[in-house]
């Protein structure tokens, strides 16, 4: 194998080292898995691949993220802006698609925060929101795992708290596309990451139950369209995003995937209308399938 030497902040090394040690696992494994996820997030959509899930995220987390965090808008749900309302989380959540791999002074952070959440979370071990405070610098730092822990410990919590089921369904989501990079990467750990992940169906079990406890959270029908146009369930999936663009009409990545859903199914006329609208709504890039 090839090596490369890498200068690195001392606290940072401290702290992974530290944290390599209480999983028992060896510190470059862990760093290689978080290259191999920074490769898959960084590579360039290609024309006519889906728009990215929708996650729910802490402002300020990547440098693309903003107050206008989705195609340019601003989203909003009534339940998203309590918890922000009654700053119960340590930033604004936001709901975005646009995430941006982290600073070094990000990733201190949120290492920081973890260490905050955790004294809160022995101080309250039955806070929701602590878990899922931390679930959320959990995810940020790339660790998967600990953050889906927090998650299953945060609808223990508090069964109804839809957030939560939400975002696992979204890192589960992850860990699966992240096993068709490391098998691509020749990973050797790939069949032993397969076993822990699960599968698209529990996923989709999550985003039912986001949908059961919010009917109106738009953004758990479009995901859950994503989901189902992964397994190929084409049909199933253009129900969702009508259902999305039924409560939102703006929506412009419903009317995308839509469109390459229609389009995949050979409906080429309703996919040109779909994304000829998403281009009116601002995401240009569908013109250029259009053009093809």
């Amino acid at each position: 194998m090839m090596t490369t030497q890498i200068s690195l902040d001392k606290m940072i090394v401290d702290k992974a080292s530290a944290y390599a040690a209480q999983k028992g696992e060896d510190l470059s494994l862990i760093i290689e898995k978080f290259l191999l996820r920074l490769i898959q997030q960084d590579t360039p959509k290609v024309e006519g691949e889906e728009v990215p899930d929708i996650v729910l995220s802490l402002l300020g987390a990547g440098s693309s993220v903003s107050e206008n965090d989705l195609n340019g808008r601003e989203t909003y749900h009534k339940y998203i802006e309590e918890l922000n309302s009654n700053k119960v989380l340590p930033e604004r959540l936001l709901i975005t698609n646009e995430e941006a791999p982290l600073t070094e002074e990000q990733v201190k952070k949120h290492f920081a925060s973890i260490d905050e959440q955790s004294a809160a979370i022995v101080a309250s071990p039955n806070d929701v929101t602590k878990r899922f405070a931390r679930s959320l610098d959990f995810y940020l730092v790339q660790d998967f795992d600990n953050a889906i822990e927090d998650l299953n410990q945060a609808v223990m919590c508090e069964s109804k708290f839809f957030p939560a089921y939400f975002n696992r369904a979204l890192i589960r989501f992850k860990q699966l596309e992240y096993q068709k990079v490391a098998k691509e990467y020749n990973d050797k750990n790939a069949e032993e990451q397969k076993t822990k992940t699960g599968d698209y169906e529990m996923v989709k079990r999550d985003l039912d139950k986001v949908i059961e406890l919010a009917p109106d959270f738009v953004y758990a029908y479009y995901n859950r369209g994503n989901v189902l146009s992964s397994l190929k369930d084409y049909r199933a999936a253009i129900v969702d995003y009508d259902k999305a663009i039924e409560l939102d009409s703006k929506f412009a990545e419903a009317y995308y995937n839509r469109g390459l859903t229609h389009i995949y199914l050979g409906n080429n006329r309703q996919g040109i209308q779909d994304l000829s609208k998403a281009g009116e709504l601002g995401l240009f890039s569908a013109y250029n399938i259009i053009k093809r």
